[in-house]
């Protein structure tokens, strides 16, 4: 679980990085044309490689979580699974 802002927790989806970083992304490229295109002073187009950087790091980062999430997740189901399994005295209370 990754938590928010306010506190609240939210699972990482692979998907959910993917999508964040194309965006960032895109939106980067789209802010670099614009400004080289409208005559901006030569410093304004790099905030859209800061964007796009931004946007790679935060995709990279989402996904190792959600892949991190996931075999945590599969290695809890086993272990419970197998716990289940086991002759525990305790369970036939």
């Amino acid at each position: 679980m990754v938590r928010t802002k306010r506190g609240g927790a939210q699972t990482p989806s692979v998907a959910g990085g993917i999508v964040g970083a194309v965006f960032a992304i895109g939106f980067g490229i789209f802010w670099m044309i614009m400004t080289s295109r409208g005559g901006a002073p030569a410093f304004v187009p790099f905030v859209g490689m800061v964007v796009a950087a931004i946007g790679i790091i935060g995709g990279i980062s989402n996904v190792s979580k959600a892949t991190r999430y996931a075999d945590e997740q599969q290695r809890y189901e086993q272990q419970r699974a197998r716990l289940m399994r086991s002759d525990n005295p305790r369970r036939r209370l």
